[in-house]
């Protein structure tokens, strides 16, 4: 049941920050065509700021160890972080022999939350930037 919503909101979280994005940068490159470089540029980084190819711990490990401890919470309020981690958590939880050894991010729920409400505000700002929330002025034919 859990992992089942948690996928739920793992999508929605992608979903509508992708929606946001999308909206800027369609926006943004209206006026700047040489911003589409930069879309591919922000794909290629958020695979590797995200836990997709390494576990959150061992990003919490490295930062603790440098001392930069207030990184943890920038790391932590990226959306697509969240959404890995509740993708993780519906699609492998079911399969943990040991559910005391508990691999998943501490306080999901309050930082599922948190991206949600991330999320939306990425589409707002895209919706807001795009201009599409303007009504169009009615024309005369004649």
């Amino acid at each position: 049941m859990w992992g089942v919503l948690a996928i739920l909101a793992a999508f929605l979280i992608v979903s509508m920050f992708a929606l946001g994005i999308g909206l800027f940068s369609g926006a943004l490159n209206v006026f700047y065509r040489d911003s589409e470089n930069f879309v591919d540029l922000i794909l290629m980084m958020a695979t590797w700021v995200s836990p997709v190819l390494y576990t959150w711990f061992s990003v919490r490990d490295v930062l603790d160890a440098h001392g930069w401890h207030w990184l943890w919470w920038v790391y932590e309020a990226n959306p697509l972080t969240i959404a890995v981690e509740l993708f993780h958590y519906g699609f492998w939880q079911p399969t943990l022999v040991d559910t005391a050894a508990n691999p998943y991010l501490p306080n999901l729920g309050l930082w599922t939350g948190i991206a949600l409400l991330i999320s939306l505000g990425a589409v707002i700002f895209g919706e807001v930037s795009s201009g599409a929330w303007i009504p169009s002025s009615p024309r005369s034919c004649g």
